[in-house]
C-alpha cells in the first residue's frame, strides 16, 4: 500500500439516532479487514473528552465542529510511519 501525503477524511453528519455510529462502525470494520490504517472520531466521545465545556447553542456547536476538525486535520496530516503504518486504537477515538 502506498502511503498518502494526506489521508482522505469522511465526516458523517446527521440527527441524533440517524445511524452515523452504526455506519462508521461498519466502514471501520471493512477498513480494518483490509488492513487500511484509519481512525474513527465518534462525536459523543469527542464531546465528552474534547469539548465537555460546550453546550448545544449555535455558537457552541460551531466551536465543537472547529475543534473536531482540528483533531481530524492533525490525524490526516500525521506521518504514517509514526504508527508503523497503522493508526492506533482503530475504533471510536480510542487512539486519540
Amino acid at each position: 500500500m502506498t502511503p498518502l501525503a494526506h489521508a482522505p477524511v469522511a465526516w458523517l453528519t446527521g440527527l441524533s439516532g440517524a445511524g452515523k455510529t452504526t455506519i462508521s462502525d461498519l466502514v471501520s470494520a471493512g477498513l480494518r479487514a483490509r488492513d487500511v490504517p484509519h481512525e474513527v472520531l465518534d462525536g459523543d466521545v469527542m464531546r465528552t473528552f474534547l469539548t465537555p465545556d460546550l453546550g448545544f447553542s449555535k455558537e457552541d456547536r460551531f466551536r465543537n465542529v472547529r475543534r473536531v476538525a482540528y483533531v481530524a486535520r492533525g490525524i490526516r496530516e500525521r506521518p504514517r510511519r509514526a504508527f508503523g503504518g497503522r493508526a492506533p486504537g482503530g475504533a471510536r477515538g480510542q487512539g486519540v
